[in-house]
């Protein structure tokens, strides 16, 4: 994904520009000040958007330092000053400049313009749309759903960019929901064997007497149902990955076949007195504490010690919550690429709201409200309204609530009192029918009336 560099002091303003271009499909890096924007440039940044007049360094004094340094950065510069400055920085080598207020089609256009003119490109990538259509990659994976800005998740994308290429087992740990799947799949992708299978097994979700089969495969009759020979999952990750998610809830009695199997990596189907060696590498997730586990002897200890080998620790996103917006852009940015639609757009308000919500259920449940908000806004414009979630929302003031329905035509009302309850009922009409205290029939005379999708 195309990396740009913002440097705005003013923190609303920064905000808006961030995310004007995060909507065009980069992936924004956002500095408070000039000295920071100095810290955080690198090789990977594409373009630099710099204000002109900033704390403890300029605008101009960022220049001078990329032109120094990384010579065939594009910059842009955005301010309110006067011509004499739009000429002076056009001839020390800025390659554009835009007057606030800032124009965000423009600032998009001239991003794209810039990248495309500089010798940064690369032939494998395109900026006319610049979205990170390829996840395989590890860059396009640094904006997705699990990473974020914050020093916590930048210390975990460290971390695997030390451990990706060694072939040490992993344990990934997190409450459910914060994206250990997503991190494991990041790993192989970064490791030395990202052109084999990724491989995973829930150990949560199948039987324990179907778990051992899955994992190691089973001959013809080895048991009853077994009809045909199987391939256990294993083997399919032969030269690639398997991913053992939920390890914690495997069952005691089998933990000594998987620790036989991680000491020599052979493999012995059920009903097969043969074995078969496979080249693969373990991760391992869990929302559990396996340690306290291994003290009340619900899990083996010398398993744990042989999983833990690396450990990664995603912290909860209710500890992380400057990466929310982040990730709802990235989240919207996928929803409307499935649905074949415009990008969505999320209001300042929403934003608030969901940066100020404590994510009980983490990423997934953030995914989970964005597909409701984004099924059920108007225009494509996610606004606080549209946004439901277990835990009461900050309230909408007076003034907000007038401008919300004041005016609107009875039949509208009506119409967003229906939509708003079945999102409350999750779909159901019944529930909702008693909750707006009308018949059955009746709500589904009126869906069918205001044509409510």
């Amino acid at each position: 994904m195309v990396k740009v560099i913002i440097a705005e002091d003013e923190p609303t303003s920064r905000r808006l520009l961030a995310a004007l271009l995060r909507r065009a499909g980069f992936e924004v890096i956002e500095c408070s000040d000039g000295m920071d924007a100095i810290q955080k440039c690198d090789d990977s940044i594409s373009v630099a958007v710099l204000d002109l007049d900033m704390p403890r360094a300029s605008g101009m004094e960022c220049m001078r330092y990329y032109q120094k340094n990384f010579p065939d950065l594009p910059i842009i510069f955005v301010s309110a000053a006067g011509i004499d400055d739009v000429v002076r920085l056009m001839k020390e080598g800025a390659f554009w400049f835009l007057p606030k207020p800032i124009d965000g089609k423009k600032l998009s256009s001239l991003v794209t313009e810039a990248i495309n003119r500089s010798a940064k490109v690369k032939n494998s990538l395109s900026v006319a749309a610049p979205r990170a259509e390829d996840e395989g990659s590890g860059e396009s994976s640094r904006s997705g759903p699990l990473l974020g800005r914050s020093m916590a998740m930048r210390q975990v994308v460290a971390k695997v960019d030390r451990l990706a290429g060694l072939n040490e087992n992993v344990l990934i740990t997190g409450e459910s929901g914060t994206g250990k799947s997503t991190l494991a799949r990041y790993i192989h992708q970064k490791s030395a064997v990202h052109e084999g299978e990724f491989v995973a097994v829930s150990c949560a979700a199948i039987p324990r007497d179907l778990l051992e089969a899955e994992l190691f495969g089973h001959e013809k009759g080895a048991f009853t149902g077994a009809v045909a020979a199987r391939v256990g999952r294993a083997e399919l990750a032969d030269k690639g990955t398997l991913f053992l998610d939920e390890i914690g809830d495997m069952p005691l009695d089998l933990q000594p076949k998987l620790l036989t199997f991680l000491e020599n990596r052979n493999i012995q189907k059920i009903g097969s007195n043969d074995t078969k060696k496979v080249d693969v590498r373990i991760i391992a997730a869990t929302l559990r504490d396996l340690s306290s586990m291994c003290d009340s002897k619900e899990f083996r200890s010398d398993l744990f010690f042989r999983l833990n080998v690396m450990n990664l620790h995603i912290p909860p996103l209710r500890e992380r919550k400057e990466d929310v917006q982040d990730i709802a852009t990235h989240i919207l940015l996928k929803i409307s690429q499935r649905r074949g639609v415009d990008e969505f757009v999320i209001t300042e308000d929403a934003v608030s709201a969901l940066t100020d919500y404590d994510w009980p259920g983490n990423v997934r449940e953030l995914e989970n409200v964005l597909e409701r908000a984004s099924a059920f806004c108007k225009e494509g414009r996610i606004d606080l309204a549209d946004l439901i979630m277990d835990e009461k929302l900050p309230a909408i003031d007076e003034r907000s609530s007038q401008l919300l329905i004041g005016g609107l035509p009875l039949e509208e009302v009506e119409r967003m009192a229906i939509i708003e309850t079945l999102k409350l009922t999750k779909g159901n009409k019944a529930a909702a029918a008693r909750k707006l205290e009308i018949s059955e029939r009746s709500i589904y005379n009126k869906i069918k009336r205001l044509k409510i999708v």
